[in-house]
């Protein structure tokens, strides 16, 4: 895997909008409410670890920290109130991988890079939350990290509008960082994941 992995910020917003802009499109066409993804606070704030062929961005996915209920809401569209929900939790979101490195693991690359940096946070969380289309082939393998599912019945509206298709909300309980970690070290180690590391 002859990738560079470092987190990136304001600076090269222009990289990470054009990558999920390109890539969205692509993957869910008029679903995509293109305004939805220029920067915003939530990147402002958030951190986001990015995947470079060279000096080109390739993948790219926002680790966001949720503290109130008002944030929850905001970012994953689902009632704060609801059994499911829970705060302080951190938050994966506007994971972009270019189809030119389709294959290449990139994305569990980044999902591995922030649950170490989740490990290591001195900010207290619950858990790690997601979501995405509930008939995505990405459930298993989010089950099979540890993840729990609840099916989101409520139209989703944000940057992709689900339509009648019902959105999947997933959390990864903190106590099972460490289990999720080695799992996908485990899995993915014919791609030398397990030895990825952030450059400075």
């Amino acid at each position: 895997m002859n990738y560079q992995f470092r987190l990136i910020d304001s600076q090269l917003q222009d990289q990470i909008v054009k990558l999920r802009k390109e890539v969205f499109q692509r993957k869910y066409g008029t679903l995509v409410d293109v305004k939805g993804l220029e920067w915003n606070r939530t990147d402002q704030f958030g951190t986001h670890i990015a995947a470079y062929n060279q000096d080109e961005l390739v993948s790219i996915l926002r680790l966001s920290y949720i503290d109130t209920a008002d944030t929850f809401e905001k970012l994953l569209q689902f009632p704060p109130d609801h059994p499911f929900s829970n705060y302080p939790s951190f938050c994966l979101s506007r994971a972009a991988t270019s189809p030119a490195v389709e294959g290449k693991n990139l994305n569990m690359a980044l999902r591995l890079l922030a649950f170490r940096l989740v490990l290591k946070s001195p900010k207290p969380s619950q858990f790690i939350y997601g979501t995405t289309m509930a008939n995505s082939k990405r459930i298993q393998m989010l089950k099979d990290l540890g993840y729990e599912v609840e099916i989101h019945k409520n139209a989703w509206r944000g940057y992709l509008s689900s339509g009648d298709k019902p959105i999947a909300i997933f959390r990864l309980p903190r106590e099972k960082l460490s289990d999720a970690i080695a799992y996908l070290s485990n899995t993915y180690t014919s791609s030398e994941l397990i030895k990825i590391k952030l450059e400075s």
